[in-house]
């Protein structure tokens, strides 16, 4: 299947977001247990050890493997939990069409890892009028024009004591 895939990716597209994977497909290290859509996780996640693989008790929540093919990049995007999509925005291989799609997410975190990767200049200048962490996202973005980084200036944080220490995104 996943050499079809390969070759004729949106004819896949339905099927394979009803589709279970396995967790080691996705995640690194991952478990052999399966993956379910929509929010791709293990079918027990929602329980107090969510994304923890039953074999090792690791967690794989945050991991994801650096040699996902985009399809898979692209399936994950329909998931329903923050995490995985935090985790898909931080890929190093995350099309910049998914990137902005959730620049405008309701999660203060799905917005900040997708302000901090995306190129959309104009969406770095929107950007500048949301909550502090999104706008530290946009001062840390290595695209943002010198200008806008300037403006930007003492707005990003609330008060001094309000962040300590190096932005995790």
């Amino acid at each position: 299947m996943e050499d079809a895939m390969e070759e004729h990716p949106e004819e896949h597209t339905e099927e394979h977001a009803r589709a279970e994977l396995p967790c080691r497909a996705v995640f690194t290290p991952g478990c052999d247990r399966m993956l379910r859509a929509p929010d791709w996780q293990h079918p027990d996640a929602r329980t107090a050890d969510r994304h923890r693989c039953a074999d090792r008790h690791r967690r794989t929540g945050h991991d994801l493997r650096e040699d996902l093919p985009e399809h898979l990049l692209r399936t994950l995007a329909s998931s329903e939990d923050a995490e995985i999509l935090v985790a898909l925005l931080n890929h190093p291989r995350v099309p910049s069409d998914l990137v902005d799609g959730m620049l405008d997410d309701p999660s203060e975190d799905i917005r900040r890892a997708a302000t901090y990767r995306t190129g959309d200049v104009d969406a770095l200048w929107r950007a500048t009028e949301d909550v502090w962490t999104v706008r530290l996202a946009v001062a840390s973005n290595p695209r943002t024009p010198a200008d806008l980084r300037r403006r930007l200036g003492a707005s990003i944080a609330p008060g001094p004591a309000a962040f300590v220490g190096d932005p995790v995104f």
